[in-house]
């Protein structure tokens, strides 16, 4: 869901937001509030330049590179490369 406060547009994540494929830098200049999961393939990057927040209910995954330049907040899961969990 896409959502502008104040002239700000800001993303909430209650599915899957999925980097794969190609080559490069994906990047967000919006905060991001995650309730559903992120996952960046390997090789791959996602860059936030503003804040991230991921919620208890908010997972992060992948074997690539999640870049947040401001402020990171984690109060979920964060299952870095191919693990389990």
């Amino acid at each position: 869901n896409w959502f502008v406060a104040t002239g700000e547009p800001y993303l909430i994540n209650y599915g899957t937001l999925f980097k794969s494929g190609g080559t490069g830098i994906s990047s967000f200049e919006y905060q991001i509030s995650n309730y559903g999961t992120i996952q960046v393939d390997s090789g791959l990057t996602i860059l936030c330049y503003d804040s991230l927040v991921n919620f208890n209910t908010g997972i992060i995954t992948g074997k690539g590179m999640l870049d947040v330049s401001t402020r990171f907040t984690n109060a979920g899961t964060i299952r870095p490369g191919t693990s389990p969990g």
